[in-house]
């Protein structure tokens, strides 16, 4: 990632920053939606914001989960690429701790602070960053800057194409571009590569621990980090096949010529709140249920079921017995069982074999990670 500062009013020459984001793999008609984005948050923020205060700006893409649902946090592996829409962030730099976020396409705003302690908002679209700007703050001291920011959107909400995700890595990028954080010598040695990034984005949104930094409240969700592995290591017209924890990527295919991936919305909001924020949960925390017995069982120490569908002669059925020997206080047997295999096929089956047919089809040696996220 490289932070260049410039004046908002720049992003009014329509035409000069739709051929620079094409220049980055969008689509001439994409390019040209995410610059009349990027021209209206400028304008809206440019209205609030400190006389000569620098810009700063990004384009965060939403992602397809092409196959491995549910997997990413269980150990798994999934087929994804990043979309050619997603959210335009500008921001500029405030003399104090507060962060305001704008939403220009719904018209509302949130404030918060800047501060290890701010309390979470939960079920509220501010979360994300409040959850950001907290463990900035804590997994990273020092004298920090608030910033006055405005989104615009060509991704529609609650739509399954990741994009709370991408709000958590528009606030994280734009915050950590006005605090210099990527100037710091240990920010430089954390992130080395765009997947350590996503690691530690995917830990900041559910509020797992990460490499020595201590767990937090995140944003309820128990996810993984797919969505910010897609978001922060796609490539233009090429289907990416990562596991994870930790991320590696295992193979790539391009997208067979003359093949586009349809998107279509039903209209009902994949909201993660509630009720719907409980059975998400669940899910995740029965392949840990999973994992849990499997040690208690075995005596063994893989931490999920990744890890346990990686030991030489794995065998399902060894798992499954365990599960029929040692009862879940929480999950009935049959629950747990059904989990399993629903991992197995997604991850261990349909997904290596839908990758070889593509492979067969338009073989692509797997091209190397960028060392910077764009």
């Amino acid at each position: 990632m490289r932070r260049e500062s410039f004046r908002l009013s720049g992003f009014a020459d329509h035409e000069r920053v739709s051929a620079a984001l094409a220049t980055k793999g969008l689509s001439p008609d994409a390019a040209s939606a995410v610059a009349t984005r990027l021209a209206r948050a400028s304008s809206e923020l440019s209205a609030s914001a400190e006389k000569g205060a620098p810009g700063i700006a990004f384009f965060v893409p939403g992602r397809i989960e092409v196959l491995g649902k549910h997997t990413d946090y269980a150990g798994g592996s999934s087929l994804v690429c990043a979309l050619q829409r997603g959210i335009a962030i500008v921001g500029t730099p405030r003399n104090d701790r507060t962060v305001t976020v704008r939403d220009c396409d719904l018209d509302v705003q949130a404030e918060f602070e800047i501060d290890a302690g701010t309390a979470a908002r939960q079920g509220h679209w501010s979360n994300y960053g409040i959850s950001v700007a907290r463990r900035i703050v804590r997994d990273f001291p020092g004298d920090h800057s608030g910033a006055s920011l405005a989104i615009a959107s060509t991704l529609p909400v609650a739509s399954g194409m990741s994009s709370s995700s991408a709000l958590t890595v528009s606030i994280f990028l734009a915050l950590s571009a006005v605090n210099h954080l990527d100037d710091r010598e240990d920010y430089k040695r954390l992130f080395r590569r765009p997947t350590a990034l996503a690691e530690y984005l995917g830990a900041v949104e559910s509020g797992r621990p990460y490499a020595g930094f201590d767990a937090d409240a995140g944003v309820g969700t128990l996810g993984g980090n797919e969505d910010h592995t897609a978001i922060l290591c796609s490539d233009p017209g090429l289907l990416k096949w990562f596991s994870y924890l930790p991320i590696q990527l295992r193979g790539g295919v391009a997208l067979p010529p003359g093949y586009v991936l349809a998107v279509a919305f039903s209209g009902v909001r994949a909201e993660k709140t509630g009720r719907a924020l409980d059975l998400y949960n669940a899910v995740s925390d029965k392949a840990a249920a999973i994992a849990e017995v499997w040690r208690s069982e075995t005596g063994r120490s893989e931490a999920h079921l990744g890890a346990i569908a990686s030991i030489p002669g794995y065998s399902r059925t060894e798992v499954m017995l365990a599960l029929l020997n040692r009862p879940h206080e929480r999950f009935s047997e049959a629950e747990l069982i059904d989990r399993l295999y629903q991992f197995h096929y997604e991850s261990q089956v349909i997904l290596p074999r839908a990758v070889d047919a593509l492979q067969r089809q338009h073989d692509l040696p797997v091209a190397p990670l960028r060392r910077d996220p764009k």
